[in-house]
């Protein structure tokens, strides 16, 4: 998924369960990215409005994107393709081929008002409505953690740490005695630990401006896009670090941060969901709930009415 996978596994045969999780993985991401032409996403955002049939997880994953977006009324949002591809972010890697310019700056971003994505449960048909594109690489790698989390404690782990690309999901019996031990460290300075978390269940997600940047036509991007505009977030905020009920949900709140800034501190605490959100200058702010354990034991996203 573009980045590096790390799964802590606790079990009598914990190698058979972390091949079971590289196994899953790699499946999910043949179905979700949008770098593989024959990835589920990618014949979608081909389709040009045709009916397209999908496998279960992709159907999963996109009802729960469409539902953020729906949330949150489009300060996340899954259909910002076309302005990653604008933006010059064609490659998994972030930025451009030389091979690659004349595709960048050049595709519309337009923000939809209405889903242009219809999803038939029953016969796992979506239709995409021409002219929009879908990324799911932030909420997707959020969603992955979670379903490893939950395929490996069915499958017999008696505790789970998934981690995907920083977003994280954690559950069952932990090798220590205060619980998942997570470090948050610093955007800007990675040998910075902003903090050490410890988590019986639940999922923590980060999210940052200072990764995958690059430079097109002498200017400068990264690959965090402001739903609203199309254009790379500049919020005031570099980084944002949420934890709750799922890492998924996490996730999105982190995107949501970024977006909406300083003033996001304000949503979260009324979320009751605990968050260290990083400013241009460096500075922490750490909005913190009364129990983390019992918060995070309940999925905060349902309630989350952050833009009006």
């Amino acid at each position: 998924m573009g980045s590096r996978v790390s799964l802590d596994v606790v079990a009598r045969d914990p190698s058979t369960l972390i091949r079971r999780g590289e196994s899953l993985i790699r499946s999910l991401e043949r179905s979700w990215s949008r770098f593989d032409d024959a990835s589920d996403v990618s014949r979608l955002n081909q389709s040009n409005g045709r009916p397209m049939r999908i496998d279960t997880s992709t159907m999963e994953l996109l009802t729960l994107a469409v539902d953020a977006w729906r949330v949150t009324d489009g300060v996340f949002s899954p259909f910002i393709q076309p302005a990653m591809i604008k933006n010059g972010y064609v490659t998994s890697r972030g930025g451009a081929d030389q091979r690659d310019t004349d595709r960048c700056f050049t595709a519309a971003y337009v923000a939809p008002r209405t889903s242009p994505l219809e999803i038939d449960e029953s016969s796992r048909v979506a239709v995409l409505r021409s002219g929009y594109g879908i990324d799911l690489g932030g909420i997707g790698k959020g969603h992955a953690a979670d379903l490893v989390l939950r395929c490996l404690l069915d499958e017999g782990a008696r505790g789970v740490l998934a981690d995907v690309g920083g977003d994280i999901a954690v559950g069952g019996h932990s090798p220590h005695d205060l619980g998942w031990a997570i470090d948050v460290v610093h955007p800007s300075n990675k040998r910075r630990m902003i903090d050490r978390v410890a988590l019986d269940e639940g999922g923590i997600a980060t999210s940052s401006t200072q990764r995958r940047r690059w430079t097109s036509n002498g200017r400068e991007f990264h690959h965090l896009v402001d739903p609203r505009t199309g254009e790379p977030v500049q919020s005031g905020l570099i980084g944002a670090t949420v934890l709750t009920g799922r890492a998924a949900d996490a996730e999105v709140l982190t995107k949501v941060a970024l977006v909406l800034g300083p003033q996001s501190a304000a949503v979260l605490l009324s979320l009751g969901v605990e968050a260290f959100l990083v400013a241009d200058d460096g500075a922490v702010e750490h909005t913190q709930c009364a129990n983390r354990n019992t918060a995070l034991g309940r999925t905060a996203l349902p309630n989350c009415e952050v833009a009006r």
